[in-house]
């Protein structure tokens, strides 16, 4: 919305004379003071503590300072019928890149990312705080980040995989300042230069097994421990977690449906109390049949403890330490 009026003050009459020892500055401080524009139209006045102040000088100076401040306001954007809008504005715009990283936790957090995913995050961002401590989030550039990232390839911190991670992270960062308000020009993680890498050798971690490893593990539990060979199938076939099987009631497999019911109170988090059930792969569905799950008690556990099936009470701790 326009301003139809620029900010004036206004200092009331002028006084026809003025009294012997006296100055107009003295006789107009008797007035009340406020300044006055026009916003989209409407008249707006405003005192700003002006008049409370007894020395004319003094008045006059904080009255043209709260004049130039109305004014920067004014062509910041600020709204007087709407002033909350134009406060965010201003918290927004002088948000600290520490904030922002405060920010962007919470907001995983809120969306339940995995506790693994969010600690890679903020490993990298406070990397880039250390570098940068006292930034302001609306003064970071692409170059900033490239610099960062050149840094750490140059010290040999970074491998291709970590040069690769971290563009992703500050994408994703940006991306969510975007998602809150906090951002509004274009995500500068996009346009980081493509020919920074890294030469870094890096070990491979963590390799999947091949299948003729899973077969063979597979086969020695079979023979050795029947209980960890179901509960491996369990989350081979389902993709439960540990927390969700060790919980699993007899009466919550319904082979006739071929399904399996989450139940509420056993997920790891829940936003919606209410309970999932998911379907059992036809090849899951013979391990199963072999326990003959309905002559047993659907309100025992299936797994009862590390070398039990069916009990009262649920596995209290997962053992699934396995040597060949």
């Amino acid at each position: 919305m326009p301003v139809t009026k620029s900010p004036e003050i206004k200092k009331g009459k002028e006084p026809i004379s003025v009294p012997k020892g006296s100055t107009k500055l003295a006789e107009m401080a008797k007035n009340m003071w406020y300044i006055e524009y026009y916003f989209d139209g409407k008249q707006v006045r405003t005192k700003g503590g002006i008049n409370k102040i007894k020395d004319p000088k003094e008045k006059d100076k904080q009255a043209n300072i709260l004049l130039e401040s109305i004014k920067l306001d004014l062509a910041n954007g600020y709204n007087p019928f709407n002033p909350t809008v134009h406060l965010e504005k201003l918290i927004k715009d002088n948000t600290t890149y520490s904030d922002a990283i405060t920010h962007f936790i919470d907001y995983h957090k809120k969306h339940q990312s995995k506790k693994a995913t969010i600690a890679s995050y903020s490993s990298k961002l406070n990397h880039f705080k250390a570098e940068y401590p006292d930034i302001q989030l609306a003064d970071i550039t692409t170059k900033h980040i490239e610099e960062f990232i050149i840094k750490k390839v140059e010290n040999d911190e970074f491998s291709q995989k970590s040069v690769k991670l971290t563009k992703g992270v500050f994408s994703a960062f940006f991306n969510v300042m975007i998602e809150l308000g906090y951002w509004n020009d274009e995500n500068p993680a996009k346009t980081i230069n493509k020919k920074i890498k890294s030469f870094k050798e890096t070990k491979e971690v963590h390799l999947p097994y091949s299948e003729k490893q899973i077969s063979d593990i597979m086969k020695w539990l079979d023979t050795n421990d029947e209980y960890t060979a179901l509960f491996v199938r369990f989350i081979y076939f389902t993709c439960m977690r540990p927390s969700e099987i060790k919980q699993l009631k007899i009466g919550d497999i319904n082979l006739n449906n071929r399904t399996i019911k989450i139940r509420a109170v056993t997920k790891k988090v829940t936003t919606v109390v209410k309970d999932d059930t998911i379907n059992i792969p036809l090849t899951f569905m013979p391990f199963l049949q072999k326990l003959e799950l309905e002559n047993q008690n659907p309100k025992y556990y299936v797994l009862g403890d590390a070398t039990h099936f069916f009990l009262k009470h649920p596995l209290v701790k997962t053992y699934l330490t396995i040597t060949l």
